[in-house]
């Protein structure tokens, strides 16, 4: 295995978990690319073609990560950092209602909305674990630094 310390990597981020945050991006990938063809039929061109960007740009930042190029880094971390909010906030729709207009696309794709934003909730968590494991990892590497 190569180094994290050549010029354009990034060396804070060790194997297992670039693994770990290339299979969230993974699981993202399969999501959207999951859901485009529904888009594409139910919903129209432009919502299609949402989602396969969506599929295209997790697979570069899945590839990014794995290698630990520069620009990965940050955009995933930024990504991760904001599991948790996210799966505060969908948490908080499964419990007081799913609101109307989001409710009405995911209908439209074929999808119970209670079931779609249970996904988005278990993905946040999961998310927000790996975050979390991020965290821990560099507080430690810099606190070990001082």
């Amino acid at each position: 295995m190569q180094s994290d310390e050549r010029p354009g990597r990034a060396p804070t981020i060790h194997p297992p978990l670039r693994r770990a945050i290339a299979g969230m991006a993974g699981i993202g990938v399969a999501l959207a690319a999951a859901t485009a063809g529904p888009a594409f039929t139910r919903l129209g061109i432009w919502s299609g073609m949402t989602f396969v960007a969506v599929a295209v740009a997790g697979t570069a930042l899945a590839v990014g990560v794995l290698r630990a190029a520069r620009w990965a880094v940050p955009i995933a971390v930024a990504g991760l950092a904001a599991q948790p909010v996210i799966a505060l906030a969908a948490a908080w729709q499964l419990y007081a209602g799913v609101p109307a207009a989001k409710a009405d696309e995911l209908r439209r794709l074929g999808i119970r909305p209670e079931f779609g934003v249970a996904v988005n909730v278990a993905y946040s968590a999961l998310g927000a674990a790996v975050f979390a494991w991020l965290a821990v990892r560099w507080r430690r590497r810099n606190r070990g630094a001082q």
